[in-house]
């Protein structure tokens, strides 16, 4: 009865298979559709900040997302969920994109205090996601003292 050996030849052949198996998903599949920007009404440019995103019930935020890559011409679906016990539909829109204009904008503006999300997705069949950030709005008057009754 014979046995099935790995040989050295073998051994490498599978080693390469495994590196193939590995590398593609980030090569076709790792990369960015695309970067979000965003800027007050003092900024005269849009930044990229990292997380976590902190926003005052007072700011009014301006933000942008260019999409990486040529593009077909495809609506954009653009959606704010508040947290609350499920994420929750708080307002959306849809804009068009195309080769020409790879940018979509909006802006985040009389959000009551708490957590939300910013969800860009590819309208039509399925929507699929292309992009999301979370970020938190928070109140930044200072809260009244609270009176404690005197005995």
């Amino acid at each position: 009865m014979r046995q099935n050996a790995i040989t050295p030849a073998t051994g490498r052949r599978l080693q390469g298979i495994l590196f193939a198996l590995c590398l593609f998903p980030l090569l076709f599949c790792g990369s960015s559709p695309g970067q979000f920007g965003f800027k007050t009404w003092q900024e005269d440019s849009y930044r990229q900040k990292k997380d976590p995103l902190e926003f005052s019930t007072k700011d009014e935020i301006q933000w942008v997302f260019r999409l990486s890559g040529a593009s077909s011409p495809r609506t954009i679906g653009v959606v704010y969920q508040k947290k609350e016990i499920v994420w929750v539909d708080m307002d959306s829109s849809s804009q068009r994109v195309d080769a020409t204009n790879r940018y979509v904008y909006g802006t985040i503006k009389d959000f009551p205090p708490g957590e939300y999300r910013l969800v860009l997705v590819e309208a039509g069949e399925g929507n699929r996601l292309i992009s999301e950030r979370f970020f938190t709005v928070y109140n930044d008057e200072d809260p009244e003292p609270e009176s404690t009754p005197s005995e």
